[in-house]
């Protein structure tokens, strides 16, 4: 017993002296390390691969974030637009209901006019009342075209363009559309023409008059009617083109039937009947 005692006594000392010998090399092996090594290397737990993950979930975020910004920014921009429409939409309701209204008054003072006269002039009243309605409803109904009013057809013009390479030949020039608006002013003045809508067909005619008597406004402006008409015109070749290939192959295909049911008397009989035709 007293051996055994002493036996595990030995053994503990003998693995203290160790443990002391290992912490030692530990530490001669710390002080070797180079000093910038010991504080600049990063613990192992950050070197595993996680730093690139994390950038590229910082990358996603901003890119997240982008989009979200551009998301929030077309909806702004929707939103302007619709409200800007519905400015205009209510500002057009707006002078819709005042030009009804100065109709009505207008119309009511010529009623009231009327009545005061004997048979005669009443009935001249309201031959030239019947006259300026015309007029009046031909330039209201041509400023209110779309997608944009017919101005020259406003002022009673024809837009006239012929050219031969680069002379024109016939064009509507703005001394033409400063005589036809100096004529039109005078029918459709409110003191002169008696319409309940004569005012608002004024200031139709004045608006045409200031674009076409501008030369650049003028250009601009034929320009896209000009390009407007081109793509009339080529949707309506486009269209005729479209018949007549159908039409060919019907006519193709009832040949070829023909053909297949007379067999070899099918040629004089298409010929006799082309000739009937």
């Amino acid at each position: 017993s007293a051996q055994f005692v002493s036996i595990r006594a030995d053994d503990d000392i003998l693995a203290e002296l160790l443990r002391e010998e290992a912490e030692a090399d530990e530490d001669v092996n710390y002080d070797q390390t180079p000093p910038g090594d010991k504080y600049d290397r990063p613990p192992p737990t950050m070197n595993d691969g996680t730093r690139g993950g994390g950038k590229e979930k910082m990358a996603g975020a901003g890119a997240a974030a982008a989009g979200g910004f551009h998301s929030l920014e077309d909806e702004l921009r929707r939103k302007e637009e619709e409200a800007a429409k519905a400015r205009a939409q209510a500002e057009e309701e707006t002078a819709a209901k005042l030009a009804e209204e100065h109709r009505l008054q207008r119309e009511a003072e010529f009623e009231a006019e009327v009545a005061r006269m004997d048979a005669e002039n009443r009935k001249r009243a309201l031959k030239q009342k019947r006259h300026d309605a015309r007029i009046v409803n031909k330039i209201l109904r041509a400023a209110s075209a779309k997608p944009e009013p017919r101005h020259y057809a406003v002022l009673g013009l024809r837009n006239w363009d012929i050219h031969l390479w680069k002379w024109h030949i016939v064009q509507t020039t703005t001394k033409d559309v400063k005589r036809a608006y100096r004529n039109l002013s005078r029918r459709v003045h409110p003191d002169k023409n008696r319409d309940g809508r004569a005012e608002e067909a004024f200031h139709a005619l004045e608006a045409s008059a200031a674009i076409l008597s501008d030369a650049e406004k003028k250009r601009s402006y034929d320009r896209r009617v000009q390009t407007r008409r081109k793509k009339r015109n080529a949707k309506i070749t486009g269209g005729a083109k479209n018949v007549l290939d159908v039409g060919q192959r019907n006519i193709g295909r009832v040949v070829g039937t023909i053909k297949r049911l007379l067999g070899p008397f099918s040629t004089p009989i298409l010929v006799l009947g082309a000739l009937i035709v």
